[in-house]
């Protein structure tokens, strides 16, 4: 692997606000749709973006508002996070999001509040056709859409940018998604003492003819050991192999009320599914595949299938026990073996590292990763927080990293 260059993709509005930016294919012309988000607050958008490009992202299209937040009588309405998916099929992009109703505009809130809804286009994300609720077949709506899932006592949510959606051969979406508990007395279930503990799961769908999704089916939980990692097994990151074995890779962390001194190891844990993604085995951590354990703050993860055939996973691996999410450097990028589904330690290459003028939790985290059709180069877009202690978005301008594998 190598870096071929960084570049700047989109530079932050003011020294307060920084900026999140991806850009994914939307058409089977090659088009591609540039999204930016804007944080000032930690867990929360205050604004988003959208422009196209038609000449393979040498240009694009005047920057768009896509709504983000906006106020009710009840509270803040907030859209959060948008996954895309190009269906070669027929040509329709699909993207799915988080939407809820923050009653005193707490991230938290969503906890009991986040639901998922997606929205069709055939003119490459320019304009929707419909935007609708993700709810399951048989006995549920947009208030029950899964079962165990009830708006306003818990939630279910896409993870993060890179939690992408799966295509498989037969036509299925495959769609990891991340859930809030109950327990015994309808209250939000935290027996990890994390910052938030939750559940994977993936969830099946069929596209129709008019081009929304039947939601036919959904996994079983895939539930972390909260006296092994505090926040159970979130933000899951899944791959088709080709052996038809489904790989689930996810975050974990340490710390929280029952880890106040970090003494947990901080792993990166996975999962695996040998029926279509229906079930899946106990998490364990993901070592290396010659045997060797390694670190992970708990941050968001990537797999990427490349043209090639080869699988590659982004993430942070670090040199210490990370102290829950810190620190989330490097990023890294590293093959992985498609029959142990562990990944290569030679392969390893560090994408993003701190620099010596940077505050040592400085962050590469909160990326997106593409391929390039007409080269094959890896395109990675990822902005630096947390630079300096006393202002976690100062220089937090979006970068395009171009690897070659």
């Amino acid at each position: 692997m190598k870096l071929i260059e960084k570049k700047l993709f989109e530079r932050q509005p003011d020294e307060k606000t920084g900026v999140i930016s991806m850009a994914a294919y939307c058409s089977v012309f090659g088009d591609l749709m540039k999204y930016c988000t804007y944080v000032s607050r930690s867990d929360t958008f205050a604004g988003s973006t959208m422009s196209f490009s038609t000449d393979g992202g040498a240009t694009y299209s005047q920057a768009r508002p896509d709504r983000t937040r906006w106020e009710t009588n009840d509270g803040t309405m907030t859209n959060y996070f948008k996954l895309t998916l190009l269906d070669k099929a027929s040509g329709r992009f699909y993207m799915f999001y988080n939407r809820g109703l923050l009653p005193g505009d707490n991230p938290l809130e969503g906890l009991k509040n986040w639901q998922l809804y997606y929205t069709m286009s055939e003119d490459g994300g320019r304009t929707a056709c419909f935007d609708k609720p993700v709810v399951m077949t048989g006995d549920y709506d947009e208030f029950h859409p899964i079962d165990d899932v009830w708006r306003g006592k818990n939630s279910f949510m896409v993870g993060d940018w890179p939690c992408l959606p799966v295509l498989t051969p037969g036509g299925d979406i495959l769609l990891p998604v991340q859930s809030t508990l109950l327990d015994e007395n309808g209250e939000i279930y935290n027996p990890g003492g994390g910052y938030t503990y939750q559940c994977s799961r993936v969830l099946h769908g069929r596209f129709m003819a008019g081009g929304e999704i039947e939601w036919h089916s959904i996994s079983e939980k895939v539930l972390g050991d909260p006296e092994k990692s505090t926040r159970g097994a979130i933000e899951p990151a899944i791959a088709l192999m080709p052996d038809g074995r489904i790989l689930m890779v996810m975050r974990g962390s340490n710390g929280g009320i029952n880890d106040p001194d970090f003494r947990l190891p901080g792993y990166r844990w996975h999962a695996v599914s040998e029926d279509g993604g229906h079930t899946f085995t106990k998490p364990s951590p993901w070592t290396y595949s010659g045997g060797g354990a390694f670190y992970s703050p708990s941050s968001c993860s990537q797999i990427l299938c490349h043209g090639s055939g080869r699988y590659f996973w982004i993430g942070n691996i670090c040199g210490v026990n990370p102290r829950a999410n810190m620190p989330r450097n490097p990023l890294c990028i590293v093959e992985i073996d498609t029959e142990s589904l562990m990944p290569m330690e030679k392969s390893k290459f560090d994408i993003a590292a701190r620099e010596g003028h940077q505050f040592q939790d400085v962050t590469f985290s909160n990326f997106y990763a593409r391929e390039e059709a007409n080269t094959g180069d890896i395109l990675l877009y990822c902005t630096a927080m947390w630079q300096s202690p006393e202002n976690i978005y100062l220089d937090a301008d979006s970068y395009e990293y171009r690897l070659r594998p």
